[in-house]
């Protein structure tokens, strides 16, 4: 247990319990407040449509348009190379404690392909169905690697085609429990750049471990999985819930944005940006 006492996120590496209300709140030792020293409001944003004469505004030299859309509850995009967009589209699943829930999402995996160079989707087609929340995609090769809830899985795959049989084989490379703490069900998905190894970003079973710490075996973590063996290991962990990853261009470190512990005031904690370190450990949920 020493090195969960003992080592602070990165992102936190001044300790709370000295930390002021004033001073810089961003770089490597930010001064933060004291948990609970203000009041977490709960205020969800409104959001209303673009008029259809408004346009977003880009730097100059770049341009915004709408590629697609009507989609049913996007989650995820991955570009593949020939230039199709997959789309993961899941449903929300209902928490005990949210009256307001709403059944959306189609849980499967829509191809958008534009054929004319117009900046528009003109080819929509449902690419794979009957999927358990999905939401990482990657192309390795021959197979099209998906994360569900519940684990990840190849499927082969050759580019170009819109529409993958229902009778097409599934390989499970993975398995994970998908109960718990509903917001943490996203399972991304990053591959090497060697094409050898899968990273699958985990989010915490729980908001600060109120579950007990046995339930987050695997999770709030980011695994790696050796694809030629099937091994798993754990690639770093007391990330409470990483979902993007990507690797630094010039380096190869793999960074991740994890959404950080709620309900510990308007300033705390944040949700930040890291360079991960195989091995590393970053703090959730002691710290």
């Amino acid at each position: 247990m020493s090195r969960y006492l003992m080592t602070l996120p990165l992102i936190l590496a001044a300790a709370l319990a000295h930390a002021q209300t004033s001073g810089p709140s961003i770089g490597a030792r930010p001064t933060l407040p004291a948990p609970y020293s203000t009041k977490s409001v709960v205020n969800t944003p409104d959001t209303t449509p673009f008029h259809d004469d408004v346009r977003v505004k880009a730097a100059d030299g770049l341009a915004v348009n709408v590629f697609a859309e009507g989609l049913d509850s996007p989650r995820n995009v991955v570009v593949l190379p020939n230039g199709d967009v997959l789309v993961a589209e899941a449903t929300t699943e209902r928490k005990s404690n949210d009256p307001g829930y709403r059944a959306v999402g189609r849980n499967r995996i829509l191809l958008l392909r534009d054929t004319d160079g117009d900046g528009r989707a003109d080819v929509r087609e449902t690419l794979i169905g009957g999927l358990n929340q999905p939401y990482g995609m990657q192309l390795i090769g021959d197979q099209l690697y998906i994360a569900n809830a519940n684990g990840v899985f190849w499927t082969p795959y050759t580019l170009g085609t819109t529409r993958i049989a229902e009778d097409a084989p599934r390989t499970w490379i993975t398995r994970f429990d998908p109960t718990g703490y509903n917001n943490h069900w996203t399972r991304n998905l990053l591959a090497s750049r060697d094409g050898r190894t899968l990273f699958i970003a985990v989010g915490s079973a729980s908001n600060a471990g109120e579950f007990g710490i046995a339930k987050e075996a695997r999770r709030a973590a980011i695994l790696a999985i050796d694809l030629a063996s099937g091994r798993e290991r754990i690639f770093a962990d007391g990330i409470r819930n990483p979902v993007g990853m990507a690797f630094e261009p010039r380096t190869g470190r793999l960074w991740t944005s994890v959404n950080e512990r709620d309900e510990l005031g308007d300033d705390l904690v944040p949700d930040y940006i890291v360079g991960v370190k195989e091995g590393g450990f970053y703090g959730w949920p002691y710290s």
